[in-house]
């Protein structure tokens, strides 16, 4: 069965969410970081974005990365969560950092 599902998340925190079917997925997503700090000051994201099926690591990218991949084989019963974290000040404001993610069939 094919599928697509399309998710918006603002700020670091975790989205956890099921396939709507079963078999090969790409896990995708675009990233919005902040480049000035409170002060006017440029500042580096060091945001992180983590994915887990079934609270196994399946994908880690790399600090600062605008955007991710992944593929992964899905059962009905599966989890998947997509986290951002960093410990970078300037991503740590309210609404600093701004994700739009998807989960679709096939890779």
């Amino acid at each position: 069965m094919a599928f697509n599902q399309n998710f918006t998340s603002v700020g670091l925190n975790t989205n956890t969410f099921a396939p709507m079917g079963a078999g090969a997925c790409t896990i995708s997503g675009k990233l919005t970081l902040p480049t000035l700090t409170d002060d006017g000051n440029l500042g580096n994201s060091q945001a992180v974005v983590t994915v887990l099926q079934n609270s196994t690591n399946i994908y880690t990218g790399p600090a600062g990365a605008e955007g991710f991949k992944c593929s992964a084989n899905a059962a009905l019963t599966d989890t998947f969560s997509v986290t951002i974290s960093s410990s970078a000040a300037v991503d740590q404001g309210l609404n600093a950092v701004k994700m739009v993610f998807g989960i679709t069939s096939g890779q």
